[in-house]
C-alpha cells in the first residue's frame, strides 16, 4: 500500500491485534480478554502510571491482563510481548 499512497492519499491501512481462543470458551475465565483501554480506566493511577493512551488495547482480565502489566513494567521485551 505504501507504494500507491499517492494515488490513494486517503486509503490507510492499520494493523491491529487479534487473538485465536480455544474453541467454545474453554479457558476464556483463565485466558481473560483484551480490549482497548476506557477512559475510566486511564483516569485510575495504575493504568496512568503506565502512560497507556486512548486507543491502546490491554487485557482486561485472565492471563492477558497479568501478561499486559509484566510487558508494562518492562519484564519483558517489546517483542515477547506482541
Amino acid at each position: 500500500m505504501d507504494a500507491h499512497q499517492l494515488e490513494f492519499p486517503a486509503l490507510r491501512v492499520e494493523q491491529t491485534p487479534q487473538r485465536r481462543y480455544p474453541a467454545n470458551g474453554v479457558l476464556a475465565h483463565v485466558l481473560g480478554y483484551v480490549q482497548e483501554v476506557s477512559p475510566e480506566q486511564l483516569e485510575e493511577p495504575r493504568f496512568k502510571d503506565k502512560h497507556y493512551k486512548p486507543g491502546d488495547i490491554i487485557g482486561q482480565n485472565g492471563l492477558e491482563s497479568t501478561m499486559t502489566t509484566i510487558c508494562a513494567d518492562g519484564w519483558l521485551s517489546q517483542s515477547d510481548c506482541r
